[in-house]
């Protein structure tokens, strides 16, 4: 029994002992990552907002392996893990790499993304950083990180005589999620990038250029379709006016409140304005509004061109970068019909009397004098609602919201462990909205991938008003300052 314990062991022990060499052959897997926590104050100046003190982090692990093989051809896995923002999974990709460059399979950012030279910052970041997390709107870019991690094909060439080119690819660049099966490339999008490095003399200069284009399959736009061909013998087929667009609306609305909420309602009901016919009013509502609209499918490829320049001077750099987009998105603008007098004169107003289920005659759509016989002949002095006059009608327009051009610029000094920096970063919109933000920010490094940093920062933000015909128009969706300061850890 002794001696076949003791055998039992022995094999036991080579086996332990073998498992290493051959896991040798095999992928070869660690983590790293960074954590990033901080605290600071936020001193809200927009109507209806509060600012004051908190605590915000951010921070990813990172499950890394890599196996380089005989044919020197080195193959790398890659996943982030998302620690501070709903704990999923972000990049996740597998790359090829050898003196080709490298291949990359799965999400990752665009090459145009990872290749640009943009403005620095040494605090918590004023490109893409997380200055929105304390005063909203805040949110700058010239990078393109807003684009996503769609699953594509990646190429970065090896750096020759300081030019790196990089090219991207993805079948769905609209989604992140698990791919469907193929339906026709409708949302697909491509990308091309050059980076170069160089030393010029005592200065080290960067440059970077990128442009990423998507496919659009569209985008199903609805509107009310005031020049819709006539459907009755007074020309008014399903078109209807503003004002009674509102009456359907409200109609409509307490309709489906009531459905929602049958027995809170009943109570407060009275014989003269039931159940029934708040249905009614709310269906024909419906039906008026959903008569009177049309829809489209209207969408343009969208693009992003980015540009960078970055020079360094001893102890000191420069950087200054640019980003045009265009959203190729549409919405819908104003676009209604005057009534004609002939119109007015013909087409009547009705009320529904629930009580007795009887229609009557109130009047005539637009707000003209009449003769008594269906005849109009102008417009009421006492009565000039405008609302009666038109017929509500909207076109299709491109949505010049999600067209932008963003710049910025900064310098940074660098000092052994010590590094200051001032930046200032401008979104301008085609709309006639903008955002704007500067950052002053200082680090100091603790120890090997710990730094103690801090930011005071000013934003002011309207990329939410696209009317400025009034003074609410005029005011800020976000403004104020900021002062924050924390610990960085990478590992």
């Amino acid at each position: 029994m002794g001696i076949m314990r003791n055998a039992l062991f022995a094999t036991a022990s080579l086996a332990f002992v073998s498992s290493p060499a051959m896991a040798a052959d095999m992928l070869s897997v660690g983590v790293g990552g960074y954590m990033q926590q901080w605290f600071g104050y936020a001193d809200r100046d927009d109507d209806g907002a509060e600012g004051g003190w908190a605590a915000q982090s951010d921070s990813e692990i990172w499950f890394r392996g890599s196996l380089e093989a005989d044919s020197g051809l080195k193959f790398t896995v890659h996943m982030e893990l998302e620690g501070d923002r709903g704990n999923h999974i972000d990049e996740s990709f597998a790359r090829v790499s050898g003196e080709f460059g490298q291949l990359e399979f799965g999400a990752r950012d665009h090459a145009m993304v990872r290749m640009h030279s943009g403005i620095s910052d040494v605090g918590i970041g004023l490109t893409a950083g997380d200055t929105q997390k304390w005063i909203p709107g805040a949110y700058l870019d010239t990078y393109g990180h807003a684009i996503g991690n769609a699953r594509k094909l990646n190429y970065i060439s090896p750096r020759v005589s300081g030019l790196q080119v990089g090219l991207s690819y993805a079948p769905d660049d609209t989604t992140q999620a698990a791919a469907d099966t193929p339906s026709g490339n409708d949302d697909a999008g491509w990308g091309a990038a050059l980076n170069f490095q160089q030393a010029v003399g005592d200065m080290a200069v960067t440059f970077s250029l990128g442009h990423k284009s998507t496919d659009s399959a569209g985008a199903k736009v609805e509107y009310m379709s005031g020049m819709q061909a006539a459907g009755d013998a007074v020309g008014r087929g399903t078109r209807i006016t503003p004002k009674e667009y509102k009456a359907h609306k409200e109609a409509w609305e307490a309709w489906e409140y009531l459905d929602q909420n049958v027995k809170k309602n009943t109570a407060t009901i009275d014989a003269t304005n039931t159940v029934q016919a708040i249905a009614l009013a709310g269906y024909t509502g419906r039906a008026a509004i959903m008569g009177a609209t049309s829809s489209m499918t209207k969408g343009d490829s969208s693009t992003y061109t980015n540009v960078g320049v970055g020079v360094g001077f001893g102890a000191f750099k420069f950087n200054v970068a640019y980003a045009t987009s265009d959203g190729g998105a549409y919405t819908t603008a104003p676009a209604n019909v005057p009534i004609t007098a002939d119109e007015a004169g013909q087409i009547s107003d009705f009320t529904y009397e629930a009580s007795t289920g009887t229609i009557t005659e109130t009047g005539h759509e637009g707000d003209f004098t009449d003769d008594g016989v269906g005849n109009s002949a102008a417009e009421s002095a006492t009565n000039n609602d405008p609302t009666n006059d038109v017929w509500m009608g909207t076109k299709v327009v491109e949505d010049k919201s999600k067209n932008a051009d963003v710049w910025g610029v900064s310098v940074t000094y660098t000092d052994g462990p010590m590094a200051v920096s001032l930046g200032h970063m401008t979104h301008e919109t085609d709309a006639g909205t903008e955002r704007e933000a500067t950052m002053f920010s200082a680090s100091y490094t603790l120890g090997p991938g710990v730094a103690w940093k801090t930011s005071v920062f000013t934003v002011e933000d309207d990329t939410g008003k696209d009317d400025k015909t009034t003074a609410a128009d005029d005011e800020s969706d976000a403004e104020g300052t900021g002062f924050v300061t924390g610990i960085t850890i990478n590992f």
